[in-house]
């Protein structure tokens, strides 16, 4: 199984936002992001999605 891990993007490094994320849900309409951790419990952002590197399994995210 392929969990990936979240950060979020600030100006000096990126910061661990969420861990073992099995599920992204985009919301277009209001740029919500979901993502559901292999327990289920969801995590909710507001912004975008800048990059998905699938082979060191990290998701990169910036906040509006």
């Amino acid at each position: 199984m392929c969990l990936s891990t979240v950060y979020k993007m600030t100006e000096k490094e990126p910061i661990l936002f969420c861990k073992n994320i099995q599920n992204v849900s985009v919301n277009p309409g209001d740029g919500k992001l979901t993502f559901t951790d292999i327990m289920g419990i969801p995590y909710e952002s507001t912004g975008k999605i800048r990059s998905i590197d699938l082979v060191d399994n990290k998701i990169m995210i910036e906040e509006n």
